[in-house]
């Protein structure tokens, strides 16, 4: 399968291809220029790549100004753009993977920006997308030590039988309403299994494999890293998973109402007097990471720049305003393009009431 290079890129960045249009040895790009060109490859503005790799778009205006040196989104910036993590982190050639095309790239991208595309672009058909993520699914699974189909079906949320994991591996086809499932039981938004996944990180797989709640637990992440409740902490765009705690189902039931699907409700410390009384420093606040988006007058962990912070977040008639409990500090307004909300900050459950 040969590759499809962006032309248009070419003639903007002449260090990355020879005359045939092939990749040259070495770029000697920055960092900076090879995000601005990675992006100018999958032809996407940087809202869009912002919105697909998780951050805010100030956060890409910095890395292609060369104003942030580095990020932990980085291999979500290189997925999003359809190049090579190794080119983009290091310069590593080639910038592109022989194995997609530019045109599925840029399919991959529409799906994840909630756009339509047609199934046979992806060079074949939702089948054998379906069955090769599959595939890529339990061969990690088999990676971490979970051989038995038994165990599998387990990790899948227990959705169907070991004997359909074996039919499924053996080729029989996943419905829709089966892709959702499992897409959903993974945590990830429901048109998961029907986009290419095998090329991404193995790591992908990691939070979803590493742990496994007893029966009657819920399981929660708490991120290393803080949420400021002043003027932000600086957590390279979001934290990393620290620990997990469990907490019974009835507990949670309690606090929240349900029982959220794994990896929905998450934990970060707050830090700062920002937003006493209402939340004191070292609280553990609880984000309902499903709501990454405004959804009226509310609390919400937010990206602003290289900061995270909790806010309340208000519409007023000349814009969008982050505002704190604590009077002493100033409201202020804001683009809505400034910001990145990672969720709802569910304030009324904290880890102290647990």
């Amino acid at each position: 399968m040969g590759v499809e290079y962006n032309h248009d890129c070419k003639s903007q960045h002449l260090g990355l291809f020879d005359d045939n249009n092939e990749c040259c040895k070495s770029s000697g790009m920055k960092l900076n220029e090879r995000i601005a060109a990675a992006r100018e490859h999958a032809k996407l503005s940087q809202e869009q790549l912002a919105k697909m790799a998780g951050i805010s778009q100030q956060s890409i205006q910095k890395l292609e100004s060369g104003k942030a040196k580095g990020s932990k989104k980085i291999t979500e910036i290189a997925i999003a753009c359809g190049v090579r993590p190794e080119w983009l982190v290091y310069g590593d050639l080639p910038m592109v993977s022989n194995y997609f095309k530019s045109k599925e790239i840029s399919n991959i991208n529409k799906n994840k920006l909630g756009e339509s595309h047609d199934e046979n672009d992806w060079g074949m058909d939702i089948r054998e997308v379906r069955h090769k993520n599959f595939k890529y699914l339990i061969s990690n699974l088999e990676k971490s030590g979970i051989t038995r189909r038994q165990d599998q079906a387990e990790k899948l949320g227990g959705l169907f039988s070991p004997t359909y994991i074996s039919q499924f591996l053996d080729g029989k086809h996943i419905v829709d309403n089966v892709a959702k499932k499992i897409s959903e039981s993974l945590g990830y938004d429901s048109n998961w299994m029907d986009r290419p996944q095998w090329y991404e990180d193995e790591q992908i797989f990691s939070q979803y494999i590493e742990a496994t709640p007893q029966p009657g637990y819920v399981l929660f992440k708490l991120f290393e890293g803080a949420a400021g409740m002043g003027t932000g902490i600086r957590n390279q765009d979001y934290p990393e998973v620290m620990r997990t705690m469990e907490v019974a189902e009835w507990e949670v039931r309690k606090k929240l109402g349900f029982l959220p699907s794994p990896g929905r409700i998450q934990m970060i410390t707050g830090r700062g007097p920002s937003m006493r009384p209402l939340i004191e420093d070292g609280d553990i606040v609880w984000i309902d990471t499903s709501i990454d988006y405004f959804n009226g007058d509310d609390y919400y962990l937010i990206n602003y720049g290289d900061e995270t912070q909790i806010k309340m977040l208000q519409r007023r008639i000349d814009g969008l305003y982050v505002v704190s409990v604590n009077p002493e500090f100033k409201e202020w307004r804001c683009e809505p393009n400034e910001i990145f909300i990672r969720g709802k900050a569910l304030v009324h459950v904290g880890f102290r009431r647990f």
